[in-house]
């Protein structure tokens, strides 16, 4: 086997490796050809691309390309050995190579991105050096051997040819995470046959901080890695000499400007002598840049210069620099008031006092200031009233006063709280820790500081699409990820809003200039200007403005017509024919949200790495030569469908029907069989008319039009069925339709509860009569069991381990808030108790509870989250919800996560509410998802012949049903609402007999539960 670069010789057997590849690597099944694969190969902004080779076959792909999102780093895009080649080594063969590159080219760091439950893969990688960094919305390793290699000091030891074979590591498939003080650190450790080397790296900085050898011990920290403004420091560089002679220190004198730091040392350690070297710093501010810092990216660092006898040893420490407290406001005007939340940046306990001042969007009542007791570290909400003068974008000034106990004495400063009152007419910015964003009526236009990425948000939600960074050249460069932009400048206008952005190309050699101008009606222009600035002719090829979206249901222009491509199986933008389109602009449509894209100027749609792009070909620019502008218009929610956005080719828009039918308040019926059904009517048709409802026999109720609404009372003729359907058909003069309600039989006998003992452990079964569903508190925090004639859930009881894309994976059914990892969830305590609650039309329901306190989280500390799991007697409904209890009024945005895995033997997936669309499940790679999902969905199985029918709550977003050859997942996602208490929408899981109708469950939509 050897390993050489990519060529397009190698497309095709490449090409071969990936289609031999799809189902161990979780890919879908489309067949990749030679020109595809070298496509991808010139179009994906890889440094290089690896190949291991086994004569002429391609057994093992290694991308390296520039990392985007921090800087000083490469990453590895994409790994694979081929499924028959796994475990002769091949992946460690590419990782190694793509190490020593990393090294060669001068880069200190190389990292990648897996999944959790990737056991195979995270034990080779640890080995290789890859440290687990601990994130809760990443699985991110990061390997310093190219640092350690280049280390002036460590590197007489630690070689490129000795690391590997003396490098010591615990592979357990977790996070990495050592602390020292406050700091994350990793620890290498090498063992040789004379010495031992250890290399501490301080994870904020990327550098090192600490090593140890049989000749000396060397330390660098600073006090804390949060700092603050007018507070005296020091930081501390700790060496012991552990030779038989003496050690000579040097650091060569230098002064660090932002911390006002001063470095100077000449010394002689004595031998086994130990000491401690001191340098006092301050910080006088807080500047804007030090407010976006982020754990995802190198900090600010402190550097230490130090020699040692004469040899270089540097060392390093991050940092982030936070004004004392952290404040947030959030209007609540239809309630009269304003939602402040403040947190605690010190390690103490305080006592704050917030005076808000006068404010030209709202009248303060009585009350304008407040005293805050704050934990250490802690968050705490308060109130003050109000009374709403006008809406628009303004400041609030608000002063903060706090006496110290810990040293850092008064502390007395004014905070400018970005405020948005909203409405229809409201224009302006603001800007948040990492982002600026510009208001525009009900939506927001978001541009990041980190990513550069711009995002769109309507009425407090994000919109389903990413408009990335732009990119030029061929090959493609992705140079901007890295620079960003220079300048970012909005201005409100008569017509609207002015972003003007600038970017640098090539050191400053080129300029991009991004003009947005974002009218009031809500339809943005965005222009792009290149200058070329150098003194050479500037040929970049192309321009390149990426989209990042799944689309749902998309709408092209195909040979003068529009073609709808819309199909319950996921559609990917690889699939789409972009390169039959006849005009560049495309259409999409998601559940509440829709998107045009019009590319103008001689522009053209394509699909680039997966990506949604608009292009243009550029033409070599003289010095000091200006392109002609090249324009992009976006449509974002402003045609809710493809009939309004072709209105504007002068297209007639269609017209679609209203449903007429409904229970009264709900389906659910006792022994004696009646229900309530509510007809819609048409008050401006003046005949009579019919509606003939049927179950077993047909029953015909007259109506009169004129009322508006009727209610009519139907004894059922079978009123002992578990699922009744129901099928309604209403005729007047003009009309004549037909429409199902389904009903739900409730039994009389009590819910039974009891604590059992399986395998060991104590679970907690509940048992309806009908069906039974359990939990195990020691297991894992989910109902891992749900029977009916068979198991209908997937778990791993009585051990939780890593399974797929999850680690750890217990299977089952929950609901947490979405940014919280498996691990964390898993690693809290917890309570698992039985229940009562009562729903909004009295039943009493009996099940389970799960709680989770997270004591300490820096998001849910001292909050704790209770999942439901409740049924009925004799009923064959299983309802889910969860709710958060907090001490706190929060104002920020999550979202709940629901997630379910389901046994896939003998089912069918039914997605729509058509029994002519079905899938059989089984072990391959599929997805789900989109505007075609039914509300109700079904999974049969054909060996029981009974339905699973999930209805999903009205808000819920981004609904997905997920197949890879490990487990079938549903995933679905909701916003947490804090107005009132935060509860997650229940979830409801129905059985019927047969292949059972997806119409008629609307009614499960408004099951709600009454406080306790």
């Amino acid at each position: 086997m050897k390993i050489v670069d990519y060529e397009k010789k190698y497309a095709k057997a490449t090409a071969k490796m990936w289609n031999e590849s799809r189902e161990n690597f979780g890919g879908d099944d489309k067949v990749e050809l030679a020109e595809d694969r070298d496509k991808d190969e010139r179009n994906s902004g890889n440094l290089s691309t690896m190949l291991a080779l086994q004569e002429d076959k391609v057994v093992g792909y290694c991308g390296l390309a520039e990392f985007k999102t921090d800087k000083d780093a490469l990453y590895i895009p994409l790994l694979n050995a081929h499924p028959q080649h796994i475990g002769k080594g091949i992946g460690k063969q590419l990782v190694l190579e793509a190490i020593k590159r990393t090294y060669k080219a001068g880069w200190p760091r190389l990292d990648l991105h897996t999944w959790p439950g990737n056991t195979k893969a995270v034990p080779l990688y640890k080995r290789c050096g890859f440290f687990w960094e601990e994130r809760e919305e990443t699985t991110h390793l990061m390997n310093f051997i190219p640092l350690v290699l280049q280390h002036p000091f460590i590197k007489r030891s630690v070689t490129e040819t000795n690391w590997y074979q003396a490098l010591k590591r615990d592979l357990t498939v977790k996070p990495d995470v050592e602390k020292e003080n406050e700091f994350s650190v990793f620890t290498y450790r090498f063992e040789f046959e004379h010495d031992e080397v250890s290399v501490g790296i301080e994870h904020s900085s990327r550098k090192v901080y600490k090593i140890e050898t049989a000749e000396a011990m060397v330390e660098y920290l600073l006090p804390h890695k949060q700092l603050f403004p007018n507070h005296p420091y020091e930081a501390t560089l700790k060496i012991h000499n552990k030779k038989n002679c003496p050690l000579s220190i040097h650091v060569t004198e230098t002064v660090d400007n932002r911390l006002h730091m001063k470095m100077a040392v000449d010394d002689v350690l004595e031998k086994n002598e130990q000491k401690t070297y001191r340098f006092p710093f301050i910080i006088s501010e807080v500047r804007k840049e030090d407010e976006a810092i982020s754990d995802g990216v190198t900090y600010p660092m402190a550097r230490m210069p130090l020699f040692m006898d004469g040899i270089a040893c540097p060392l390093a420490c991050g940092y982030s620099i936070k004004k004392p407290f952290a404040l947030q406001a959030k209007p609540q005007l239809e309630q009269g008031k304003v939602v402040f939340q403040l947190k605690n940046h010190l390690s103490t306990s305080q006592q704050v006092n917030v005076r808000v001042k006068d404010h030209p969007l709202i009248q303060w009542n009585n009350q304008r200031e407040m005293n805050v007791s704050l934990a250490a570290t802690g968050v705490e909400s308060f109130i003050l009233t109000c009374k709403q003068k006008r809406a628009g974008v303004v400041p609030l000034i608000i002063e903060l006063a706090s006496e110290s106990k810990d040293g850092h004495g008064s502390l007395r400063y004014t905070e400018q709280v970005p405020f948005l009152v909203e409405s229809d007419d409201t224009i302006g910015f603001f800007e948040k820790e990492r982002s600026l964003v510009v208001v525009n009526g009900r939506r927001q236009l978001v541009f990041d500081y980190e990513t550069y990425f711009v995002t769109m948000k309507q009425f407090g939600q994000d919109e389903p699409w990413t408009m990335l960074y732009p990119s030029f050249n061929e090959p493609v460069s992705n140079e901007l990820a890295q620079t960003g932009w220079t300048s970012l400048k909005p201005e409100v206008t008569d017509n609207g809003v002015l972003i003007t952005i600038n970017y640098p190309i090539h050191n400053g050699d080129a300029q991009l200039t991004i003009v947005y101008e974002w009218e009031k009606n809500g339809i943005i222009e965005a222009s792009y200007v290149l200058k070329n600035k150098s003194r050479n002719v500037l040929d970049l090829k192309q321009l390149i403005i990426p989209f990042y979206f799944q689309p749902d249901s998309i709408y092209l222009p195909i040979k003068g017509e529009v073609v709808h491509v819309s199909q319950i199986n996921q559609v990917w933008i690889q699939d789409l024919p972009l390169d039959k389109l006849s005009d560049p602009w495309v259409f999409m449509n998601w559940a509440s949200s829709s998107l045009g894209v019009e590319g103008k100027d001689g522009a053209e749609c394509l699909e680039i790495d997966d990506d949604l792009c608009v292009r243009w070909t550029l033409d070599p620019l003289q010095v000091g030569e200006e392109s002609t502008s090249k324009k992009l218009l976006l449509y974002s929610n402003v045609d809710n469908s493809i009939d309004q956005f072709m209105a504007r080719k002068h297209t007639k828009p269609v017209v679609k029907p209203l449903k007429q039918v409904a229970f009264a308040a709900h389906g659910f019926y006792h022994r004696g069989g009646e229900v309530n059904v509510a007809l819609q009517t048409n008050p401006n048709q003046p005949d009579h008319g019919i509606i003939t409802i049927v179950d077993d026999k047909s029953v015909t109720y007259p109506y009169e039009p004129m009322k508006g609404t009727e209610t009519i009372q139907h004894k059922l003729n079978q009123p002992d069925q578990p699922v009744t359907t129901l099928a309604v058909t209403v005729q007047g003069k003009s009309i004549r339709s037909t429409h199902y309600l389904q009903a739900l039989y409730v039994g009389e006998k009590t819910v039974t509860t009891q604590i059992v003992q399986e395998n060991g452990v104590d679970v907690h079964l509940v048992d309806n009569g009908v069906f039974t569903f359990k939990a195990a508190n020691s297991f894992y925090p989910s109902l891992y069991s749900i029977k009916t004639k068979r198991e209908w859930l997937h778990h791993s009881f009585p051990t939780a381990g890593a399974k797929s894309w999850w680690n750890p994976w217990g299977g089952g059914l929950m609901t947490i808030p979405a940014n919280l990892q498996l691990r964390t969830v898993y690693e809290h305590k917890r309570q698992t108790n039985f229940v009562t609650r009562v729903d909004n039309w009295n039943q009493e329901w009996t099940g389970i509870r799960i709680s989770i306190t997270f004591s300490d989280h820096p998001i849910w500390k001292n909050a704790t989250i209770s999942q439901y799991f409740l049924t009925l007697p004799g009923c064959m409904l299983l309802t889910h919800y969860t709710e958060l209890e907090d001490r706190q009024d929060r104002i920020d945005e999550q979202e709940w996560l629901m997630g379910c895995f389901f046994n896939r033997d003998q089912l069918f997936l039914y997605p729509t509410d058509s029994n002519q669309l079905s899938f059989q499940l089984g072990e391959r790679t599929q997805t789900f998802a989109g505007n075609q999902l039914e509300k109700v969905a079904r999974l049969y199985c054909e060996e029981t012949d009974e339905t699973l029918l999930l209805a999903r709550p009205k808000h819920q977003r981004k609904p997905e049903f997920y197949e890879n050859k490990d487990v079938f997942s549903y995933m679905s996602r909701e916003t947490i609402d804090w107005h009132g208490p935060a509860v997650s929408q229940p979830h409801s899981f129905v059985w019927a007999k047969g292949l059972a109708r997806a119409e008629g469950w609307e009614w499960l939509s408004s099951l709600q539960f009454k406080e306790e």
